[in-house]
């Protein structure tokens, strides 16, 4: 059996991204744990490519065709959010939302990352 070969063409998006925002951080105790909250909130306007497109045939003489990803979005609010436990001297837990909201677009992730020096 023979797989059809893909041959994808290069291509390049120029798309210029700016973004204005604010960054506040705080320390506290939370019990006997040294604790650090964070927050991050910006709006990020897109100029440009918007939608990525790659152009790609089938080796056997295909015709071309465009397969297109998520678009980046035009005007975008961006949110990120996260707090820091001090464990011990040398490891922290941080937990973490961040997501992007707006020109039909709605991205969420979570996060944890636990940090150990030695």
């Amino acid at each position: 059996m023979n797989g059809a070969a893909l041959d994808i063409h290069d291509d390049t998006m120029q798309t210029t991204l700016s973004t204005l925002g604010v960054y506040a951080t705080t320390r506290f105790q939370l019990g006997d744990i040294a604790t650090t909250a964070r927050t991050d909130i910006g709006w990020r306007h897109a100029i440009g490519d918007l939608i990525p497109l790659s152009t790609a045939t089938f080796a056997a003489g295909s015709s071309a065709f465009v397969a297109s990803g998520l678009s980046i979005g035009n005007d975008v609010a961006l949110v990120k959010s996260g707090l820091d436990f001090q464990l011990s001297s040398n490891s922290t837990l941080g937990i973490a939302y961040q997501g992007q909201f707006g020109s039909g677009i709605a991205q969420n992730g979570f996060n944890a990352i636990l940090s150990v020096k030695f």
